[in-house]
């Protein structure tokens, strides 16, 4: 068996309990603590102290949930704030604290779905070319001579609308005139050049509602609704939109290499952008573009836009997206 060496174990340090010195130093701050404040607990005082100790204890409380937690809460916010905003800045340039955007509330605009007589939308001794949905609505406009008027009664129109290099104006009866999906999955109506004016009619339950290339387009008093994709699409052409409704759509407005003009009109609830400009100028004037659900109104880098007077809000994405570092017009 190997050797065993024996070693004397020293002895672990006595615990201050047991320790002489540390025992008669702790002695001596106790009898200094019952000199000095052992008066306090003692007798009828020790009830007065442990009341004066309980009021400084919710005195204390109260500063500390009434003053320093929020204080320190809204600091956090301000700071998380600046945080996501500085995240936004290195992305694009937000201009939403720009005078003229919005108004104090959206009702100043005093903006809802309108129409009109039909009647009110036709100079005295416009010649008018009628049809009812069991019409040929499509041989109407083929065969339709330079600045037609073709007023559409009320119905119900099932097809897709093509006009080609046509300068004509289509009215309806408001409300009563719907047009909708025809036979085919395109727009409910085409447009290839030409001067085309659409007035108090609703455009509904299609794919896309209006896909215009190179024309000068102009709706007043129009409503377009549950579009599956793009309510109304511009491509290289001219936009006069005036007290017009675009909404439950896709997106709701695609401009792109195209100038135009907006007003007194609402785009809203929408399940994309409200209004996308894509190397355009525009002017938008007294519009309401609000609860979309991604931007309520996107410009690219290569495009202008005035906005005066607008209310823009209420977007689930960013209300104004604006991708240069420029100044919107105003």
């Amino acid at each position: 068996m190997p050797k065993t060496m024996n070693k004397k174990l020293s002895s672990p340090p006595a615990p201050a309990s047991k320790c002489p010195i540390c025992k008669a130093r702790l002695e001596k701050v106790k009898q200094f603590l019952q000199a000095k404040f052992g008066w306090l607990f003692r007798g009828q005082q020790k009830r007065r102290t442990i009341i004066i100790l309980s009021i400084l204890a919710v005195i204390f409380l109260s500063w500390l949930f009434f003053r320093a937690i929020p204080v320190a809460y809204r600091e956090h916010q301000e700071r998380a704030a600046a945080r996501k905003l500085q995240n936004q800045l290195k992305q694009y340039t937000l201009h939403y604290q720009q005078d003229g955007f919005n108004p104090t509330t959206p009702g100043l605009l005093n903006l809802q779905e309108k129409f009109k007589k039909s009647s009110d939308l036709v100079d005295p001794g416009m010649k008018i070319i009628k049809v009812n949905a069991s019409g040929d609505l499509n041989k109407t406009i083929a065969d339709a001579a330079v600045g037609a008027v073709i007023m559409l009664d009320s119905g119900e129109y099932k097809m897709n609308l093509n006009i080609n290099n046509k300068d004509l104006t289509i009215i309806g009866q408001g409300e009563k005139t719907i047009l909708t999906k025809g036979k085919t999955n395109n727009a409910a109506i085409t447009i290839n050049g030409g001067k085309v004016a659409l007035k108090n009619l609703v455009i509904k339950n299609v794919r896309i509602g209006i896909n215009a290339v190179k024309t000068d387009l102009s709706l007043s008093y129009v409503k377009i609704n549950n579009i599956e994709a793009t309510a109304l699409y511009l491509e290289d052409g001219q936009l006069s939109l005036m007290n017009t409704t675009i909404a439950n759509s896709g997106t709701g407005l695609k401009m792109k290499n195209s100038r135009g003009n907006i007003t007194d009109s609402l785009v809203k609830e929408n399940n994309d952008s409200g209004a996308i400009l894509y190397n355009s100028n525009c002017v938008l004037s007294g519009n309401n573009i609000s609860n979309n659900k991604s931007y309520g109104l996107f410009i690219d880098s290569s495009s202008e836009a005035r906005l005066t007077k607008n209310y823009i809000g209420d977007n689930k994405g960013y209300n104004i997206r604006v991708e240069k570092s420029g100044d919107l017009y105003r």
